[in-house]
């Protein structure tokens, strides 16, 4: 597959009868996660980067869908995916980290572990809780994409902007996913940089308070924006990422 369709989904083959599904971002696309995709693969993991229902490169794509839509068309390929490999984890990034959640709290047959990059718990925006507001004043929200090191731009895919009324939904998930953390029960690595302008930490201290995994981890990191996949310090978390899967081999 050419780079410019990675947004539409892709599956990397690997060695192992294990695999990690991954899900991306709030807007975001399947591109976003080639990176920890390639890498995981390189070590022998088959990588399952799925394409979430109307996230496109087109704002107009997802205006027409809703939370429901988007974890729906998650889980029919996460069960699939479960069924097909000896072990499965799951990895999400921010919003793609509280679909995680969520997979381990509702559904019976749970990930053999969850990889949490800057899961989307508690939103440091204020404005994105007064939707019904803020869909009327600003109908569109547009924004610049920040320009990342060593051409990781073109895994940024999808479009710089999106209608407001989308935010009710990633707050739903947000809000969906924290009222089951009592339930979480998988190993889990969860990240948390401590510069990251979309999230606060508040949602993760309670996932490391009230979840009853006997095996929580925590990685910090000092000076990365949210998407820590694609920044300078991506390597520290890929590195992080693999040893913690290692951990569960037993």
């Amino acid at each position: 597959m050419e780079t410019k369709d990675l947004w539409k989904g892709f599956t990397l083959e690997g060695s192992k009868d294990e695999a990690v599904f991954l899900i991306h971002g709030f807007t975001g696309t399947c591109a976003e996660l080639y990176p920890p995709a390639e890498f995981l693969n390189k070590a022998g993991y088959t990588a399952i980067v799925f394409f979430m229902v109307g996230n496109t490169t087109k704002a107009d794509d997802l205006k027409g869908t809703t939370d429901k839509d988007w974890i729906n068309s998650i889980l029919i390929a996460c069960r699939k995916a479960r069924t097909q490999y000896k072990k499965l984890y799951v990895l999400g990034l921010s919003m793609g980290g509280a679909i995680a959640l969520i997979i381990d709290e509702e559904e019976k047959v749970k990930p053999d572990g969850l990889i949490l990059y800057e899961p989307c718990l508690t939103i440091k925006n204020k404005a994105a809780y007064f939707n019904k507001i803020l869909k009327v004043l600003v109908p569109m929200i547009s924004f610049k994409l920040t320009p990342l090191p060593d051409n990781m731009d073109i895994y940024l895919q999808n479009p710089n902007s999106y209608y407001s009324s989308a935010l009710e939904s990633l707050v739903k998930i947000s809000r969906r996913a924290l009222k089951k953390l009592n339930k979480v029960s998988a190993p889990f690595l969860c990240f948390d940089s401590l510069t990251d302008e979309m999230i606060t930490f508040k949602g993760i201290k309670n996932l490391l308070k009230v979840s009853p995994s006997q095996n929580k981890n925590l990685h910090i990191i000092n000076d990365s924006e949210h998407m820590i996949q694609v920044q300078s310090h991506r390597q520290e978390v890929f590195d992080t990422t693999l040893g913690f899967l290692n951990t569960l081999k037993n």
